[in-house]
This record gives C-alpha cells, sequence and structure tokens, in this order.
C-alpha cells in the first residue's frame, strides 16, 4: 500500500479475506489478475479520489473495482490526498 493510503481495521480484515479467496490453491491466473487490478485500483484512489461516486451530501465514496465495492474518505490537504478505506465489500456482500 502506498502512501496516503490507510485501511481502517475492518478494511484490512476485508482484504485478508479477499486475498485469501483469490490465493487459495487452484485459484489460477485469472484470480491473480483480479487481485493485482484491486489493489492497483486502492492505490489508485490517491490520485484519483473522486473516481468514485458520493454517497449523501458528506465526504464517503463508493467505487466499485472488479466486482468489490470500496467504501473510502478522501482528504485534501497542501500535503496530499489522504484516502481512508472504511471497507472493501465483496459481491453480494452487504455489511
Amino acid at each position: 500500500m502506498r502512501e496516503g493510503l490507510v485501511l481502517t481495521p475492518a478494511a484490512e480484515q476485508n482484504l485478508d479475506v479477499i486475498r485469501a479467496w483469490f490465493q487459495q490453491l487452484g485459484a489460477g491466473r485469472t484470480s491473480a489478475r483480479r487481485l493485482a487490478r484491486l489493489l492497483s485500483a486502492l492505490d489508485g484512489l490517491v490520485d484519483y479520489p473522486h473516481r468514485g461516486r458520493r454517497l449523501g451530501t458528506g465526504p464517503i465514496r463508493i467505487a466499485t473495482i472488479e466486482r468489490h465495492r470500496i467504501i473510502y474518505a478522501a482528504t485534501h490537504s497542501a500535503a496530499g490526498n489522504t484516502i481512508i478505506i472504511l471497507r472493501i465489500l465483496g459481491p453480494g456482500q452487504n455489511t
């Protein structure tokens, strides 16, 4: 993970489960590519914080990558963007 990207404990747990799923025995190259694209997209939010759509009027946004919903908040300062990943929900996952 790159500088400017912060994962909450819940998001870290979500990512651990996603990694385990994509890296399980027999998952194959497609799973490896999907995981790589998901991780790259997380890093890319630092450069493109408005990629996701806004939820309501607050700072919370949601982006869909590889059928996973990334729920995050973006803050801006003179030092750059900080992206706080709140949750990473898999397909069919609501909480």
